[in-house]
């Protein structure tokens, strides 16, 4: 794996996340990459991907309607996993 930068978005792991986002267009791939977070799996650089865009778009102005229930404990967690 090739990491060549120090952003979220800057290795082959994220790279690989955000395309996997954009093809989809779907906010279940950000939701579901937080929410079955695993240490053990060591998908750190697809975590921090997805953190950053929940930081982006985690706005209720912005975040959509049909997820709307799952934006606070969403970003609860992910500060969590991001602070341990």
């Amino acid at each position: 794996m090739g990491a060549w930068n120090y952003n979220p978005w800057e290795n082959d792991e994220a790279a690989d996340w955000f395309q996997e986002f954009w093809k989809q267009q779907n906010f279940a791939v950000l939701i579901n990459e937080i929410n079955q977070f695993d240490p053990t799996e060591e998908r750190y650089d697809a975590f921090r991907a997805a953190c950053y865009l929940l930081q982006t778009l985690g706005n209720p102005y912005i975040w959509p309607a049909e997820h709307l229930a799952e934006l606070k404990p969403l970003i609860q967690r992910a500060i969590s996993i991001l602070t341990q």
